[in-house]
């Protein structure tokens, strides 16, 4: 009897996420794919063929088929989508099909013309938690789903998603700002979080004109401004220095992060850096030395963004198909931290969609409340969000998740928790 990943060639319908696609043919190890699409996604299927078509060692070559267009509005007029279908060149008869792409109508009315050609294929569709289901005829055996069988890099995440090029910082690599970053962790872990900012400004810097800065806030220091050859501030912050690594002072530290800008610009990144952009680089280490991700990398924007097309996450890991987002902040306040986490969980949906996983990287004491409160909320998919907090961060157990019935999460160090998640 035939087994429903035996390598046929495949027939999948296209819609607005190219992955699932490219997961099935990968997972069936498909010698030839065909792609039916629509008008709107037509630019995918060069995507689709591109990925596929590149050797890549260990992973089977994937070769263009046929490719069918229907024409506007097909899709929603059955009649004329079969009739689109059967004078297409498409290999109905001897080709499998994956109906995960396109609106439900025009899967469902692809699959019924498919099985009126072909009563021995075998049908997939790739569910949202990643589980390729499985449709056999009668004499077609294999379990009813099974785990995907395809590994992507990051660099083809993103190329399937996006048509200019992510590219990472990776200052997580970095031999400077690196361990820097490592050493903020274990201060906050032995001191606590308060005891580091209070060895930064207690206050906010604001550009009030371009000659100079005010700084407000603090009932010691009145009001002043700051002009490029002034100190920058009476605030002592030898402690913060000492413990970062990066310099004597508030200059050296911007050299070390690679600020630029006017004097006064790049000191205010350089603050920024010490009171909270550290903390993306230190759990960009955790995860990788987790060994639980193929790949992690940090600060991933999109190059050369037009106005209204930005993109930027802190922190992205790949295990196989599924990309990993995480959005960090050195707040606790819930507020915050849930704009957070919809923030990362609206951008996840540009790299892998649904097929993608979110998470929220914070000092909260208890990281699931921000999930209980999303649930409340109703956002769809909050059962695989994941929260990650201060416990976490010191190498403690906390809850991450909160299940369908509201109930929070096992608590689990950071490591149990990232594996169960992987896992999941």
């Amino acid at each position: 009897m035939q087994d429903v990943r035996s390598p046929n060639e495949l027939i999948a319908t296209v819609g607005s996420n190219p992955l699932p696609i490219v997961v099935s043919a990968l997972t069936r190890r498909a010698p030839r794919l065909h792609l039916v699409v629509t008008p709107e996604v037509e630019g995918l299927a060069e995507r689709i063929w591109s990925l596929l078509e590149t050797p890549t060692e260990g992973r089977a070559h994937v070769a263009r088929g046929e490719r069918l267009v229907l024409s506007a509005n097909a899709a929603m007029d059955v009649p004329r989508l079969c009739s689109e279908l059967g004078d297409s060149p498409i290999p109905w008869a001897r080709a499998d099909l994956d109906y995960t792409g396109g609106t439900k109508m025009m899967a469902a009315e692809v699959r019924a013309f498919w099985r009126s050609q072909n009563s021995t294929g075998a049908t997939s569709y790739l569910s949202e938690k990643g589980r390729l289901i499985w449709g056999r005829p009668p004499g077609v055996v294999g379990a009813p789903w099974s785990p995907p069988e395809a590994k992507l890099t990051f660099n083809e995440l993103a190329s399937l998603h996006f048509e200019r090029p992510l590219t990472p910082s990776d200052k997580h690599q970095s031999g400077t700002l690196g361990p820097a970053a490592d050493r903020i962790l274990s201060f906050l872990r032995d001191d606590g979080f308060p005891a580091w900012r209070d060895s930064l400004p207690p206050f906010r810097p604001m550009v009030i004109k371009n000659d100079g800065l005010t700084y407000t806030g603090a009932s010691a220091l009145s009001a002043r401004n700051l002009g490029d050859d002034q100190p920058l501030m009476k605030f002592d912050v030898s402690k913060a220095l000492n413990v970062a690594g990066l310099g004597r002072s508030i200059d050296d530290v911007a050299k070390a992060i690679g600020a630029n800008g006017t004097i006064k610009e790049k000191r205010l990144k350089a603050l920024g850096w010490l009171e909270g952009d550290w903390l993306e680089i230190a759990f960009a280490r955790l995860l990788q030395q987790s060994r639980l991700f193929d790949e992690v990398h940090q600060d991933v924007h999109q190059s050369g963004t037009a106005s209204g097309d930005e993109f930027q996450v802190d922190v992205v890991a790949v295990k196989g198909h599924r990309a990993y987002l995480f959005s960090c902040t050195t707040d606790h306040t819930p507020s915050l931290c849930k704009s957070k986490l919809f923030e990362a969980a609206h951008r996840a949906g540009r790299l892998g969609g649904e097929y993608a996983r979110v998470a929220l990287v914070s000092l909260m004491d208890k990281p699931h409340a921000v999930i209980t409160n999303v649930r409340e909320d109703g956002w769809h998919g909050y059962d695989q969000f994941r929260s990650f907090g201060l416990p976490h961060l010191k190498d403690e157990a906390g809850a991450t998740s909160v299940d369908a019935g509201g109930q929070e999460g096992p608590s689990e160090s950071l490591h149990e928790a990232l594996k169960a998640w992987v896992d999941a």
